[in-house]
């Protein structure tokens, strides 16, 4: 395994494991159900870069594009992460009845937006590179 793809398969364990922590404390957040969001996209999050990580070989990119793609798919994968956590954290609209509203709605908003934007740029771009990857290709063992 590479160091790029052992970052990847790395980095989706940690969030992995992130998540499975995060589920111990979801009845500790003001808003319980962005908190099993959060807990459920770190899960998922971390498991789809675990996958992604053992093929990223498969797509045949120049080091610099595959570089920069694979860290921006982790990248933004910890930041829905981090924005919906910060969702639980701070309640908005008629949740966030007599809290102040500060910053940590705003953050929460720009980071859930900000990542679904670039996850699903990074994904179709990792999609159309597996387009050309013939099946038996893409799954025999190495």
């Amino acid at each position: 395994m590479k160091k790029l793809e052992y970052e990847l398969c790395q980095r989706g364990l940690l969030l992995f494991v992130f998540g499975l922590a995060l589920g111990f404390f979801i009845s500790a957040f003001p808003v319980r159900p962005m908190a099993r969001a959060a807990h459920e996209a770190a899960l998922q999050s971390g498991t789809f870069l675990i996958a992604i990580g053992w093929a990223w070989p498969k797509l045949n990119w120049s080091a610099r594009k595959s570089t920069i793609l694979a860290r921006l798919s982790w990248i933004s994968f910890y930041c829905l992460t981090l924005g919906l956590t910060c969702a639980a954290l701070f309640p908005q609209g008629a949740a966030a009845a007599g809290a102040s509203r500060g910053i940590g709605p705003v953050v929460a908003n720009v980071l859930n937006i900000g990542s679904s934007v670039l996850m699903l740029v990074v994904s179709v771009l990792v999609l159309f590179a597996f387009r050309g990857v013939p099946l038996s290709d893409a799954i025999k063992e190495q």
